[in-house]
């Protein structure tokens, strides 16, 4: 299942981690994510699970930008380079006190692998549909976080009430005028980058 020619390690050095190849088709990575204050290091273990004999895990879904790997966690204890959303959503979901059982894919599934990226593209339906629990990661809080919270509680309210469609309809426009109203507000008040 590993692709050789097309290995690059995710991060630099001696003691960069490399994934070891997944042992039949139906296997899938975990990882563990130790406990730790948002102050200390990201530790992690990697192991394998098949799909008919998972642990209880939850799976984590955030978005890759176009970011660089360039935050190191500790895996197995060797160095892996992450992006730094993943880093941010790793260190706000770790629990202080017990170890927390995640399934994520830019660490899970060896991205320097192309058949294994393919292969396990086609399983991550069945890992998210069996997760306990699916994790979306935004990234940090900023100036329009509580805003766009807001905006999807009263949405999420709008289409699940009883109103008329056209009362819902109009409710639905006023939450797209307050947040049109908002973000021009936003824009009137940026202090331009020199």
């Amino acid at each position: 299942m590993q692709d050789m020619t097309t290995k690059v390690a995710w991060s630099t050095g001696f003691n960069a981690y490399w994934h070891s190849p997944l042992a039949n088709e139906n296997s899938i990575r975990l990882l563990r994510l130790q406990p730790g204050l948002p102050s200390t290091n990201i530790e992690i273990d990697l192991f394998e699970v098949t799909l008919s004999n998972l642990p209880d895990y939850e799976a984590l879904s955030y978005a890759w930008d176009s970011q660089e790997p360039d935050h190191k966690v500790s895996c197995d204890g060797k160095e892996l380079a992450i992006t730094a959303n993943c880093n941010g959503a790793l260190n706000r979901f770790r629990w202080t006190n017990r170890p927390r059982i995640l399934w994520v894919d830019s660490i899970c599934i060896d991205q320097s692998s192309l058949e294994e990226r393919g292969h396990q593209v086609r399983l991550m339906g069945d890992v998210y549909s069996k997760a306990n629990l699916v994790l979306i990661w935004l990234g940090e809080e900023c100036l329009w976080s509580n805003f766009t919270i807001s905006f999807f509680n009263d949405y999420h309210d709008v289409l699940t009430s009883s109103q008329s469609s056209s009362s819902r309809d109009k409710r639905l426009d006023q939450i797209v005028q307050t947040l049109r109203g908002e973000r021009n507000k936003q824009k009137s008040h940026e202090i331009p980058k020199i």
